[in-house]
């Protein structure tokens, strides 16, 4: 009977383990896809800072179009904020 009840509850316990094996990948997996979505949140949340800053005032737009754009480029203020657009948008992309 010993034997039995014994084979009974390995059985069960064999099955029981393959369960919390699942449920543990699938929080693995949850986990995983919640980190990187806080990731990109804070991704997205440093960018948009950035482009508020740069485009707050032109004394900005200027230093920071200096960091991407070359002297003999159009150096106004309107072509300095169509090469940040432009940057920013192929930045999403």
């Amino acid at each position: 009977m010993a034997t039995i009840v014994l084979a009974f509850v390995t059985h069960r316990l064999y099955f029981a383990t393959q369960q919390l094996s699942e449920v543990s990948r699938e929080m693995n997996s949850i986990a995983q896809t919640n980190a990187k979505a806080q990731t990109d949140a804070l991704l997205i949340n440093a960018l948009n800072s950035q482009n508020m800053l740069v485009l707050s005032e032109d004394q900005n737009l200027r230093i920071a179009d200096h960091l991407i754009s070359h002297d003999n480029f159009d150096q106004t203020d309107e072509a300095a904020r169509e090469r940040w657009m432009t940057f920013v948008l192929l930045n999403v992309q």
